[in-house]
């Protein structure tokens, strides 16, 4: 990573970004085409609930999402990091051994909490926290060890899998009767079982599938010893981002705003999970070739590429959902759900912002950085939690939440800066791209609005979508062309 970035690693960068990127778009291809089914799914779901049913909902997935992160202690970021096989099986053993007794604390935990009287989520849901936390943390390491194995195409099943069965499940389960929060918890919990059972299933098939049957108690231990900062530093990096991320959710649950987290979980739904997931992948992806030995001399010219590529998609896709993200989604879910648009339109200034720096945040990983993550991760929490409890007392609801994704994005766009620096690349060779990404992103914004001001509310959708096939067109176009490549 400290090489210099020279001419002779410009070819090489070239081909393993474009092999990114092919990777990264069949990782991340089943969870979009998953997303696309619960976006079709979900005016479906709008009319068999109310948003305060899911709302208690979306308050069960951000209560134990939290503690979820803890399952494996973060050990399967270790995964691709031995050089030898036997080591990496032995994580995926301490990913097991962690996994289960997590899964029996937090319920444990829950339980306790549930007895005092303070449990934010019903009673009965209590067998479903630890069927989430062990299926959490299953798919998770299973994840790791496909992805390091290049084995991407099983993990893009079992991530389409993930996305599209909860939705279905749902569905399926409110119409037999089920009630409403019941179905969805149930359906919830359920799709995460399933895809793990799917990545088990299709890495037994396909291989290679980790054989743990050998693994020797003194190589865990080992190995433990070995990769301490994950449980000791990274973990609660995870856990800080796990709770900043979901400071809405919390915040909404605290004063009993149930119809409020209901509109935030669909918006979420809709909207934030997709982008979350592409940027996962993306990560993912640039870690796992991170951490290969040889990759130091065009890693830096990777990380410039892919982040100017990134810049020309993400930010004028962002407009285009900013002006016709509310209009389409009031027309898909119907009367009562006005307030998902609302989220959906600002959240955008967050989301952008961590799908375009997500590979540029894998360089503390990879330079054996740890600390700075959590330094960030730490810093955003205080930020968000501040403007959420002191903003509440002087500023109305809708404009609290505005300025959250707003100052969110700007601080993810500061870290992805600081990461490039600290993979020992300059700002400046991104400067034109970022001028490039603005000028296009105008442009989109004043088409958009002349539409809006002179054409019925709903010629803005199909406008909106030649935007967003023109915009791919651009970027594609000046990547092609090596315009990305100049310094």
């Amino acid at each position: 990573m400290s090489s210099p970035l020279g001419t002779s690693s410009k070819p090489a960068a070239r081909n393993g970004s474009g092999a990114f990127f092919l990777k990264t778009a069949i990782l991340s291809g089943g969870a979009a085409i998953g997303a696309v089914v619960a976006a079709l799914l979900a005016p479906v779901i709008s009319r068999l609930v109310t948003p305060d049913q899911f709302g208690l909902f979306t308050i069960f997935v951000a209560y134990t999402a939290i503690p979820a992160i803890l399952a494996n202690w973060r050990y399967e970021l270790a995964i691709s990091l031995p050089e030898e096989n036997d080591q990496r099986t032995a994580i995926v053993a301490i990913c097991a051994a962690a996994t289960l007794s997590s899964a029996t604390l937090v319920t444990l935990g829950f339980w306790a909490v549930d007895i005092m009287g303070y449990l934010p989520i019903p009673s009965w849901s209590l067998p479903f926290v630890f069927a989430t936390v062990l299926a959490h943390g299953i798919y998770e390491t299973l994840n790791r060890w496909a992805i390091h194995a290049e084995r991407v195409v099983p993990t893009g099943v079992a991530k389409f899998t993930l996305t599209s069965l909860s939705p279905i499940l749902q569905i399926c389960l409110l119409i037999a009767g089920i009630g409403a929060s019941s179905a969805l918890i149930m359906g919830y919990v359920g799709a995460k079982i399933f895809s793990g059972l799917v990545l088990i299933i299709v890495l037994l098939a396909v291989g290679p599938f980790p054989r743990l049957a050998g693994v020797r108690l003194p190589d865990m231990i080992a190995m433990m010893r070995r990769y301490k900062r994950f449980p000791l530093i990274t973990v609660w990096s995870s856990v800080a981002n796990a709770i900043s991320s979901r400071a809405i959710i919390l915040f909404l649950s605290f004063f009993l705003l149930k119809q409020e987290a209901g509109e935030y979980g669909m918006a979420m739904m809709l909207v934030a999970t997709p982008a979350l997931i592409i940027g996962q992948a993306l990560g993912q992806i640039f870690l796992s070739r991170g951490t290969r030995k040889g990759d130091a001399m065009a890693l830096q010219a990777e990380v410039l590429d892919i982040s100017k590529m990134l810049l020309l998609l993400v930010v004028p896709a962002s407009v285009v959902v900013f002006f016709a993200g509310p209009t389409l989604i009031n027309y898909m879910l119907g009367a009562g759900w006005e307030g998902v648009g609302f989220y959906a339109k600002w959240m955008v200034f967050w989301l952008g912002a961590v799908v375009i720096v997500s590979p540029a945040t894998m360089v503390p990983l990879i330079k054996d950085r740890a600390e700075v993550d959590l330094q960030f991760q730490i810093t955003l929490l205080v930020v968000r939690l501040g403007i959420l409890v002191g903003g509440s007392l002087v500023l109305p609801l809708d404009h609290l939440f505005i300025l959250f994704f707003i100052v969110s994005g700007a601080l993810f766009l500061m870290y992805g800066a600081y990461c490039l620096r600290l993979s020992g690349l300059s700002l400046r060779p991104i400067a034109s791209t970022v001028l490039t990404a603005v000028a296009t992103s105008l442009g989109v914004a004043i088409i958009l609005m002349i539409v809006d001001q002179v054409a019925p509310p709903y010629m803005i959708v199909p406008v909106a979508g030649l935007c967003l096939v023109l915009i791919m067109s651009l970027a594609l176009w000046r990547w092609r062309r090596g315009n990305l490549h100049s310094a």
